[in-house]
């Protein structure tokens, strides 16, 4: 194990023993780090000890590594812990993408061989690609969608419009025959324009014609 390995797993193991009364004992840390010889294992803690963020209590006469009975996690360690960013920064694992067996890394700040990001940004590449795909074809049919309902509306404004035309010609024929009289004597005087279809003069126009006729009457005595 690397030395920022061994520190890492110093200070995860003392911070899982933050409550306890004393730390965790230096045996079991050794035992825990079975790996990790007993000079190396002692360098690494006394490292942390000079950065405050372990302490190490009860000392023994005679033995030059790993003199302390116990080894407990501070304050400034247990805040270093609790900050995954700046725990991941200090204590990162670098590990070789061409190993199979990584075992449990749920949660660990890791540095992995550069082609293993390769193949990651690749994979993340193709799904990018793959969304943007997806939303292009999305935008074209709504666009599609619009245009259709576009030509749909013009076409029936045009319908409209050429029935409005339609109509408009028919009942301007309608006037034109019943006002110069062609095909019905009884609506020939009415000046006003006649409903498709009307033979007949109303009271009012019939009112009018009769109001005419007078006038032209009085005209002539006189």
């Amino acid at each position: 194990m690397k030395p920022k390995e061994i520190r890492r797993k110093i200070l995860e193991t003392t911070y899982e023993h933050r409550h306890d009364d004393f730390g965790i004992e230096t045996r079991q840390l050794e035992s825990i780090l079975k790996n990790v010889d007993e000079k190396t294992l002692h360098q690494e803690i006394i490292y942390l000890e000079q950065k405050n963020l372990v302490t190490t209590k009860g000392r023994f006469m005679g033995k030059p590594y790993l003199n302390y009975s116990t080894v407990a996690i501070t304050a400034w360690g247990i805040d270093l812990v609790e900050d995954p960013d700046e725990f991941g920064r200090l204590f990162s694992i670098n590990i070789d993408a061409r190993q199979n067996n990584f075992g449990n890394i749920t949660g660990s700040n890791i540095n992995i061989d550069s082609r293993y990001v390769s193949q990651i940004i690749n994979e993340q590449d193709d799904k990018a690609q793959e969304l943007l795909k997806n939303l292009n074809e999305s935008i074209k049919k709504k666009d599609k969608d619009t245009k259709h309902k576009s030509e749909s509306h013009k076409e029936k404004q045009e319908t409209s419009k050429e029935k409005v035309v339609a109509v408009a010609e028919e009942h301007k024929t309608q006037v034109a025959v019943n006002n110069h009289g062609k095909t019905n004597e009884a609506t020939k005087n009415v000046k006003e324009p006649l409903k498709t279809g009307q033979t007949q003069p109303t009271a009012e126009q019939k009112q009018k014609q009769d109001e005419n006729k007078q006038k032209k009457s009085r005209g002539r005595k006189m």
